[in-house]
């Protein structure tokens, strides 16, 4: 499950500053003694473990070896005999001004993939030939002098 905000990832921390809790976003994995939470968070460069006070609202992201769980056949069947209820804004009561594209504080304007990358330059040769070429490139593309 995942929330519609247009892969924003703002659902969570917009429902966490309206509620007034602590918020921590991206986890893999969370527990709880009662009185805090404690998660292990996905990061650029890995893992990082946080933990909060309770209350507070935790993202969690899909698990890289995740399989999602088929109903039977026959649980799929009863589940189309089963009522879905539909409810509209006016059954909520809810300002139209405050949800959907005209209540959002954001807008996607675009999607698309990054650009392509060129490829690499394999450096060949002993420890210090590949250093040399390595600081040769480096002086080349300005990062050094």
């Amino acid at each position: 499950m995942w929330s519609n905000d247009g892969d924003t990832a703002q659902t969570g921390p917009e429902m966490a500053y309206h509620l007034n809790v602590a918020q921590i976003t991206f986890c893999e994995s969370a527990d709880s003694d009662g009185q805090r939470v404690i998660v292990k968070k996905l990061i650029e460069s890995g893992h990082q473990i946080m933990e909060a006070d309770l209350p507070a609202l935790v993202t969690m992201t899909m698990p890289a070896d995740y399989a999602p769980k088929y109903p039977s056949f026959l649980a799929a069947h009863k589940a189309q005999e089963k009522p879905v209820a539909v409810w509209t804004a006016a059954d909520i009561g809810i300002d139209l001004h405050k949800v959907g594209l005209e209540g959002s504080p954001t807008r996607v304007s675009r999607i698309f993939p990054p650009a392509g990358r060129e490829k690499g330059e394999m450096i060949k040769g002993s420890t210090e030939e590949m250093a040399a070429k390595f600081v040769e490139i480096l002086k080349k593309e300005g990062f050094i002098k």
